[in-house]
């Protein structure tokens, strides 16, 4: 089921490749700079930013905003609080349609 998910959209099979390579692009920089909270939050925007520009090339960007949240959401909401952003956002974009 996953697979034809994939094959059939593009762009959820390459959100999760797009966010851990930005990810790991701005993450590495944490270890050589500050370790102050603004300096973390900034290279996280960072690395989101990069993640929906690198969709955004390849599906509309309605799609890559959704999928780039989607990948993100543990950093929006903590995941101790037990709350999936990603989930309702999701759910609220599939009944608009």
């Amino acid at each position: 089921m996953l697979f034809c998910r994939s094959s059939q959209n593009p762009c959820y099979y390459q959100a999760p490749k797009k966010a851990y390579t930005c990810f790991r692009r701005y993450g590495r920089r944490l270890e050589h700079g500050s370790t102050g909270l603004a300096y973390l939050l900034k290279r996280k925007a960072s690395s989101m930013r990069c993640t929906f520009r690198s969709l955004a090339r390849i599906c509309p960007k309605e799609r890559a905003f959704l999928l780039t949240v989607m990948e993100f959401d543990w950093m929006i909401v903590p995941p101790p609080l037990d709350v999936n952003i990603g989930y309702f956002l999701h759910r609220a974009w599939r009944s608009k349609l």
